[in-house]
Formats: structure tokens, sequence, C-alpha cells
């Protein structure tokens, strides 16, 4: 077995999350900051996590910023599905989506 069939991430060099989707119960928000940071630690650093909320931004926060070291990218009413489709089509060649 190569390595291309044990590792899906396998010449992946982008991956496209929909943050919104990462919660156990749907009432509740997604605390973005320890969620940026549990997927920095779980994945390789070679590796440009970007995570779609279909949320607002915080207060003063613009819609695309950096926290620790994953981008996070605020699709406000436009929804997180749709802002991760966007994302996957800038650069279909180097992602894959969670």
């Amino acid at each position: 077995m190569g390595r291309r069939q044990r590792d899906p991430l396998f010449g992946c060099r982008r991956l496209v999350i929909d943050g919104s989707n990462q919660r156990d119960n749907p009432a509740e928000p997604v605390l973005e900051e320890p969620l940026a940071g549990s997927l920095a630690r779980l994945f390789p650093h070679s590796l440009e996590l970007i995570v779609v909320f279909d949320t607002d931004p915080p207060i003063g926060a613009g819609t695309i910023r950096r926290i620790g070291g994953v981008t996070v990218i605020h699709a406000r009413a436009g929804g997180g599905d749709c802002g991760t489709l966007r994302e996957v089509l800038r650069h279909p060649e180097v992602a894959s989506v969670a």
C-alpha cells in the first residue's frame, strides 16, 4: 500500500473546513480561537488551513483574519457552504474540503 492510499491529505496544500459544522450542538456557537488552535495542532504546519464560518465576524474584526496560523473567513449571510466552495474554487488543484 503506497503513501497516497494511506494518507488522504497526500499532495494537498490547502484544507478548507466549514467551521460552522465543527460543533456538537447546532444551537451553540463555535468558539473560533479554540477551534483554530486545535486545528493548528492537529494538522502539519505545511498545510494551509482555512476555516469558513457562516456568521458575522466579531465586532471590530474583518471578515478575513489569522488566528494562530489558521485563516478564518466569515461568510456572513452568504453561508458557510457557499464560502467554503468559493475558497476551494479559488485554487481547486491544491485544496481539500472537510
